[in-house]
């Protein structure tokens, strides 16, 4: 598990295709489905907001062999990292969209700077940095996933891990396989 230069910036290149493929397809506020879309989104972020929360309270909770491994090679610093990031775009994902759903029927506001009076389409600008925040919040989500995953099937020496079983294993292949692992202890 390294902090490549690619593994932290995948998710804002995802964020930056996904406005790229946006505007190519143009997609606007007024496509069919947008209003699901919307719903679904802040669903699947509250979803993400609790199952980061309780996932990561256990990780640290339990203290485990794996949190000293990673203070160990100062890896901790990364996850902490992620965690953080992780969780800030899964707000900002929820309430973004939050905001779309209560702009989607006032399409314009006037700004006034001096004598100069700006008219500015909220709900449009809103929707291309809606765009932007989701396409982070899903490739965030990705990589700290797949940080959780390498987490639970961590293992401090690969020799001690089980060999998965088939439905098709029989008896002897059974005890065979269990001999050779209490030989290896």
């Amino acid at each position: 598990m390294k902090n490549t230069l690619l593994n932290r910036i995948y998710p804002w290149l995802l964020g930056v295709i996904l406005l790229i493929v946006s505007f190519w397809l143009n997609w606007h506020v007024g496509m069919q489905g947008y209003e699901n879309i919307l719903e679904s989104i802040i669903q699947f972020s509250g979803l993400v907001i609790g199952f980061y929360t309780a996932m990561y309270g256990l990780v640290f909770i339990a203290d485990s062999k794996l949190l000293k491994t990673f203070r160990d090679n100062d890896l901790d610093k990364i996850f902490q990292s992620n965690l953080i990031q992780s969780l800030s775009f899964s707000f900002m994902a929820y309430v973004v969209s939050l905001i779309m759903q209560a702009l989607r029927f006032n399409s314009s506001i006037v700004l006034r700077l001096n004598s100069l009076h700006f008219f500015v389409k909220w709900n449009e600008l809103g929707f291309w940095i809606w765009i932007f925040v989701v396409g982070v919040f899903v490739g965030m989500s990705y990589r700290t996933i797949r940080l959780l995953l390498k987490m639970l099937f961590y293992t401090e020496n690969k020799a001690k891990r089980l060999p998965s079983t088939s439905d098709f294993e029989n008896d002897q292949e059974k005890s065979e396989r269990l001999s050779k692992i209490e030989r290896s202890k």
